[in-house]
């Protein structure tokens, strides 16, 4: 006979944080059995949603890493997940995180905002107010079927030197 004990399980942060998709991490010691690995999540701590992870079922002993891809998510907006792990010996839950997904629009508002380097994503409708003076520098980019605003009293446009 060999005592069975529940997986220890942490909950890691998360990775690779887009517009719409994240990568769920978790390391977890399955005890030598056959172990199931899941990650709940959702806009709360109720979380409400639940995916398994892609290493799932783990064995061995010590620590292993676990994680899971979400996609379809909304940008701008937080989540939270935990890790949950489960074999002969019972469950065990990771402590909550969470991560906030990215903004499609670029930040770019203020007294003088400095517009570069950016890419206004399609179907984003973003908008950049300057409320002295706006300028929009090298490497600016707006795809098809998106919307980008540029407002204030001053808008200068310059080239790659800025």
């Amino acid at each position: 006979w060999k005592p069975s004990f529940p997986p220890p399980v942490t909950t890691n942060a998360a990775t690779s944080v887009t517009t719409n998709s994240a990568v769920l991490n978790a390391a977890v010691n399955p005890n030598g059995d056959s172990t199931q690995v899941l990650f709940e999540y959702g806009t709360d701590i109720n979380y409400g949603n639940q995916i398994t992870a892609s290493q799932s079922p783990l064995s061995g002993t010590g620590d292993q890493a676990a994680s899971a891809t979400l996609t379809g998510l909304s940008s701008n907006t937080t989540y939270h997940y935990c890790a949950k792990a489960t074999n002969s010996g019972g469950t065990s839950v990771g402590e909550d995180r969470a991560f906030t997904t990215e903004d499609p629009c670029p930040s770019c508002s203020g007294a003088n905002p400095v517009v570069k380097d950016v890419v206004f994503y399609s179907g984003t409708d973003c908008q950049c107010v300057g409320t002295e003076s706006l300028t929009i520098g090298p490497n600016v980019t707006i795809q098809k079927d998106s919307k980008a605003t540029f407002k204030s009293p001053s808008i200068r446009v310059t080239s790659p030197e800025i």
